[in-house]
C-alpha cells in the first residue's frame, strides 16, 4: 500500500480538464472542418457533443460526486497539492486525451466525430466541475481528492475517491 499524495480539489481538476477539452475539440473541429466535408462535421459535433455532454455528465460525473459526497468520508490527510502543480497534471492528462481521440477520429477517418467527443466531454467536466462547486457552497465543506491513483485500505484499487473536509481547508 503506497502513502496517500496530498490531496487536491476536484473542482479545479475537472473546471481545468473541461476548459482543455473544450480547446482540444475546438482544434479538431477546425481541421475538420478544413479537411472534411463542413456539414457532416457541424452535424457531428452538435449531435456528439450534445449527447456525450448530456449522457456522461449525469450518468457518470455527476453520479459518481454525488454518491461520493453522500459518504463523506474525511480526508485521510491534511496535505493539499499545490494549484500549480495540479494545472500541470491536468494539462498533460487533458493533451493525452486529445491525442488519442485525433488518434481514434484517425483511425476512422471522421476528425469530427473526434471533435464532438471532446466538445461533449469538456461540457459534461464544465458542469460536474459547477455541481461540485455549488455542493460546496451550500453544506460549508471542501471536497478533496487523491490526485492521483493509490491502492485502497482493504487492498482494492481505489478510484481516486473524493473526500470532504471542512471548510477553512483551503487548497494551495
Amino acid at each position: 500500500m503506497t502513502a496517500i499524495k496530498p490531496l487536491a480539489s476536484p473542482i479545479t481538476e475537472t473546471r481545468l480538464a473541461g476548459i482543455a477539452q473544450l480547446a482540444g475539440g475546438g482544434v479538431l473541429a477546425v481541421v475538420a472542418l478544413v479537411v472534411e466535408n463542413p456539414i457532416v462535421v457541424i452535424g457531428e459535433l452538435l449531435f456528439l457533443g450534445c449527447v456525450f455532454s448530456g449522457l456522461v455528465y449525469p450518468l457518470a460525473y455527476r453520479r459518481h460526486s454525488k454518491r461520493a459526497v453522500r459518504r463523506r468520508n474525511a480526508p485521510p490527510t491534511g496535505d493539499r497539492e499545490r494549484t500549480r502543480d495540479t494545472r500541470g497534471r491536468v494539462a498533460l492528462m487533458a493533451l493525452a486525451a486529445i491525442l488519442v481521440l485525433a488518434g481514434l477520429g484517425l483511425l476512422v477517418g471522421s476528425l469530427g466525430l473526434a471533435a464532438g467527443i471532446a466538445v461533449g466531454n469538456g461540457g459534461a467536466l464544465l458542469s460536474t466541475s459547477n455541481w461540485l462547486r455549488s455542493w460546496e457552497r451550500q453544506h460549508h465543506a471542501q471536497v478533496l481528492r487523491a490526485p492521483r491513483w493509490h491502492w485502497g485500505t482493504v487492498g482494492h484499487r481505489d478510484v481516486r475517491e473524493l473526500y470532504v473536509a471542512p471548510l477553512g481547508r483551503t487548497a494551495g
